[in-house]
């Protein structure tokens, strides 16, 4: 059975817009049931329901990635634009702690766009070269730490503990070769 993947779009809802897979309706077999004395045809194995099932959790991924992409484009204010990227990034990443922290080159610091789940000041100024987000900003890497409670490097590692904060993954956001901020 061949799968294949398309956009579709219902008029009339605003955030109908959704990746699909291509199988056909009423399932992946349809038609007459096969006649008496005839082989059944051959059942989905469990590798071609895994790879479906991550297709689809793939297209989710894309939609919500489309979707974001529409906000920065849509024109509207930077907090509302940073605040709806924030929330598509954590229906992309399955986690409530999502931070979007914006470069400030001239002063040094990364400063707070939006946050989601977390108890961070708003008012917060991490310098460009320390903390998890500052090295992402300094080097323009990503940077995934697996155990921030009890990695010694970890600035808010008791704020971690607390609120159960297990990893961290920052994410450089770029134009060309400049970094213009972190989630």
């Amino acid at each position: 059975m061949a799968l294949g993947w398309g956009f579709e779009r219902s008029p009339g809802s605003r955030d109908s817009d959704r990746l699909s897979l291509g199988l056909p309706r009423g399932g992946p077999r349809s038609g007459p049931e096969p006649a008496v004395g005839q082989p059944a045809p051959a059942m989905i194995s469990n590798e071609e329901a895994e790879a479906h099932e991550a297709a689809v959790r793939r297209a989710d991924e894309l939609a919500a990635l489309l979707r974001a992409t529409r906000v920065v484009v849509s024109g509207l204010d930077l907090q509302e634009t940073l605040a709806r990227i924030a929330h598509e990034a954590a229906q992309i990443a399955g986690t409530p702690h999502i931070k979007i922290l914006i470069a400030d080159h001239q002063a040094g610091v990364l400063r707070m766009g939006a946050c989601l789940g977390g108890p961070v000041p708003a008012d917060l100024a991490v310098k460009i070269g320390h903390s998890y987000s500052g090295r992402v900003a300094a080097t323009g890497e990503p940077l995934f730490v697996p155990d921030t409670p009890n990695d010694p490097t970890n600035l808010l590692a008791a704020r971690d503990r607390e609120h159960g904060i297990r990893t961290y993954l920052g994410l450089p956001i770029e134009l060309r070769d400049t970094v213009l901020g972190v989630r």
